[in-house]
């Protein structure tokens, strides 16, 4: 199938003096979404055979960090490093020209056939997930957040909450309350999150889609607690008198100068606690564990504790504005695009057990992530708000 795509656009035939001018304007912050996108799949394709030119550094660096996880989506084979190099390079190269060409409004890609085919599915366009959030407030009191003006957004006890043009919901006050310690919950829909949340402690949490977490106004008593439901990114504020506790799935995460991401989701087989930075002990009814940074916590129904090296990077990409499909069967990566998209996914047929590698921008809508996925032989089909996978 991919040898049947058609570059409309001859980068190819490209002279170094016409790149070196998209290098300037690129580096001038000049280019058009064009140039930008002839740019970029230039470099794709042919930068690995002219090292002469002088690369801007976000693009190098882009391309390095973000090609071999969003572009990669491959079936895992025990074929030799030298091998997989000249297998894949053509399918990635093809797929990151997709996605690049997205980028600048086109399908310029793609053969006519394939164009009719993704044409059908657009009737309704399905948009990523976007900053989305609901507060509650302890009277029960909701606010939202997405259409909450800047400033101060409410008053809690001696505490102000407050949101910033950035997105963040900033607590400030007293660490003191007078009286019943109230709490708020902070809860995200599928097909949202929500960038940042600064506790009265001064600890930063990121909330990924479909997740929740609820937390007192003000941190006394001995321990500052909260409870979580869902994915977020912990920055902790250490306090060696006054421990961070999470409650989550029937454990306690206990911070010892921390920063850690939590996946939590109910329909997920295990909970999993990946260290970033510092220090963190995992309470269950069965064991108690020290993670080390770079290591992940795997919590099963069972409550038994299994830990293991992890890749950090793969683990917290949805922070950084990737999902990764590294790993994962098709199943798994489906409960996040259902999370992301707000889609139902539907199987017609078992579903298959092969797993994948790779990921992509959780920017780009739904109807390109499945034109990506349909690279890899998988018959996709999206009905409204559902997505058909077909044996």
């Amino acid at each position: 199938m991919l040898s049947a795509l058609l570059l409309l656009i001859p980068i190819g035939s490209m002279t170094s003096q016409e790149i070196k001018d998209l290098i300037e304007k690129y580096q001038d912050g000049i280019a058009s979404p064009r140039e930008k996108g002839l740019l970029e799949s230039w470099y794709i394709n042919y930068a690995r055979n002219k090292s002469d030119l002088n690369y801007p550094a976000d693009l190098e660096a882009k391309m390095n960090q973000t090609l071999p996880l969003i572009l990669s989506l491959e079936q895992k084979t025990p074929v030799k490093h030298r091998e997989i190099r000249k297998l894949l390079w053509p399918r990635i190269a093809a797929a990151a020209l997709l996605l690049i060409g997205l980028s600048i409004g086109g399908y310029y890609l793609l053969p006519d056939v394939k164009r009719q085919q993704t044409t059908a599915t657009q009737k309704e366009t399905i948009v990523p997930g976007r900053n989305k959030a609901v507060l509650t407030l302890a009277n029960g009191k909701q606010i939202s957040l997405t259409d909450a003006s800047n400033g101060q957004v409410a008053t809690q006890q001696k505490t102000v909450i407050l949101k910033t043009p950035q997105g963040q919901i900033i607590y400030q006050g007293s660490s003191q309350s007078s009286g019943i310690v109230q709490y708020n919950t902070l809860s995200t829909p599928r097909g949202a999150q929500w960038p940042q949340i600064i506790l009265p402690d001064g600890t930063r949490v990121m909330l990924d889609a479909a997740s929740t977490i609820r937390y007192p106004v003000a941190f006394t008593g001995p321990d500052r607690v909260v409870e979580l439901t869902g994915q977020a990114y912990f920055e902790v504020a250490h306090h060696a008198k006054q421990p961070f506790k999470i409650k989550v799935a029937g454990m306690t995460l206990e911070d010892i100068g921390t920063t850690f991401n939590v996946d939590a989701y109910p329909e997920e087989t295990a909970t999993k606690t990946t260290l970033v930075d510092g220090s963190v002990r995992i309470v269950t009814n069965e064991t108690t564990v020290i993670l080390k940074p770079g290591y992940q916590a795997v919590v099963g129904k069972s409550q038994a504790i299994s830990v293991l090296k992890a890749d950090v990077g793969e683990v917290i990409a949805w922070k950084n504005g990737q999902t990764s499909f590294q790993g994962k069967t098709i199943e798994e990566i489906m409960r996040q695009v259902s999370r992301w998209y707000d889609v139902d996914i539907i199987y017609q047929g078992a579903p298959s057990s092969r797993k994948f590698s790779g990921g992509i921008s959780r920017r780009v809508q739904l109807t390109d992530l499945l034109r990506v996925l349909e690279f890899q032989d998988l018959h996709v089909q999206l009905s409204g708000k559902r997505i058909i996978i077909k044996p």
